[in-house]
């Protein structure tokens, strides 16, 4: 079952096109977390605003450069792999 937001665009679209975009601009900056404020900013969009339409594959990309940058606690059970 799709679901309608506002503007009559389906939930899967708007994440589609979202998860492009910023794949798109993380070639060029090589940082998800930046891809994704240039995005914001390019829509001028909120970002507690865009999180609901990030897809699962995004999030957990934001969130794994978060915890190698140290941003957010990282979980006991992440391990650094020495490969």
């Amino acid at each position: 079952m799709n679901k309608e937001t506002h503007i009559g665009y389906k939930t899967e679209e708007i994440m589609l096109d979202i998860q492009n975009e910023v794949e798109n601009n993380y070639k060029k900056c090589q940082s998800w977390i930046e891809s994704l404020s240039e995005y914001c900013v390019k829509y001028d969009v909120e970002e507690q605003n865009i999180v609901k339409y990030l897809s699962p594959v995004l999030t957990e990309r934001i969130k794994s450069e978060a915890r190698k940058l140290n941003l957010i606690k990282k979980d006991k059970f992440d391990i650094e792999l020495p490969f």
